[in-house]
């Protein structure tokens, strides 16, 4: 199937038209409306701009799914913005990743002419099916979504992430969780976040960890074999190995840092070469800055943030979603 995150939304939709996909405070969307609605945000920003990248500013919803695929299907890079950030601050994500077109929900109006950029409100998108849809030429390593860290250790940094990165990422987690076409989740992570794109939008997830520079799941507990104080097991994608302050691995359940590497790693920071370079050591080892345990049995402890971490690096986190299954 297509390495490509809009390929895959597009014949999901397709094949399941009629079902329900997603309910939020205002209404049910079938998985057919909202390809409607995806396709016809993906019209207007292709006769908008001509930039690579898109900014996307919505609530938890699903006009946020609706807007994230739809700059997917006009062939362009989302950037979910958090909504939380001032327009001075949200003006520095612009210009950093480079848009100059953001999808808003209208309930974000104020905040978007404050930022004087162009935009197309998310519900507002003719969907006219008659006018034709360039076709998505990009996949595999090529960049999927930049999603910009808080800023809680530096200054913020767009974490590229590719649509390999986020495909083997949802297929690794598919593997260790048994869900079916009956299940339903509930998501209330904020959808600008890795966690609430991967949990909510791509994937259902019940507990575990990971960084938004890892897109973003590393580990997490499965259902039934769970194990109390642990984020659970790493995922098949991932090499993983805890090391001592000189980089060296220490025994099985002994504390250290935790690098991780494979094919969910993101290639690295946006315009930040030497911050890239410092997160990775030697053979693709990126070193998340989180102390953990892994016992015998594969069993991750819950991480904590590396008491030294220098400004430039991002810590990871141990998120819990509960499921209505």
């Amino acid at each position: 199937m297509t390495m490509n995150l809009a390929g895959r939304f597009a014949a999901i939709a397709r094949s399941f038209s009629d079902k329900e996909a997603i309910c939020d405070d205002t209404d049910s969307y079938t998985y057919g409306q909202l390809l409607a609605a995806a396709e016809g945000i993906a019209r207007n920003v292709q006769e908008t701009t001509e930039y690579r990248r898109v900014g996307l500013l919505a609530p938890t919803s699903a006009g946020f799914v609706a807007g994230y695929f739809g700059i997917l299907l006009a062939d362009r890079t989302p950037v979910p913005l958090n909504f939380l950030l001032d327009a001075a601050s949200l003006g520095f994500v612009a210009v950093d990743a480079g848009f100059d077109t953001i999808v808003a929900s209208r309930s974000f109006e104020g905040l978007v002419a404050e930022l004087e950029i162009k935009h197309l409100f998310i519900g507002e998108a003719p969907r006219d099916a008659s006018r034709p849809l360039a076709p998505v030429s990009r996949g595999g390593d090529d960049e999927a979504t930049v999603l910009y860290t808080s800023g809680s250790t530096g200054r913020p940094k767009g974490v590229i992430l590719t649509h390999k990165n986020l495909l083997r990422n949802f297929e690794s987690s598919c593997e260790h969780i048994d869900l079916d076409g009956d299940d339903v989740v509930l998501g209330m992570l904020p959808l600008f976040h890795s966690f609430g794109i991967m949990t909510s939008v791509l994937m259902p997830l019940l507990e575990g960890y990971g960084l938004t520079e890892t897109s973003p799941v590393v580990a997490f507990n499965q259902p039934g074999r769970n194990c109390r104080g642990s984020v659970g097991k790493m995922l098949g994608w991932v090499d993983a190995m805890v090391v001592d302050d000189s980089g060296q691995s220490v025994n099985s359940g002994d504390e250290g840092e935790l690098w991780v590497r494979g094919d969910c790693v993101t290639r690295g920071y946006h315009n930040r070469p030497d911050e890239t370079a410092a997160a990775f050591a030697s053979d693709k080892w990126f070193q998340t800055g989180d102390l953990v345990r892994i016992d015998g049995e594969g069993y991750t402890s819950a991480p904590r943030m590396f008491p030294d971490l220098p400004e430039n690096r991002t810590a990871g986190f141990c998120q819990t979603v509960e499921g209505l299954v």
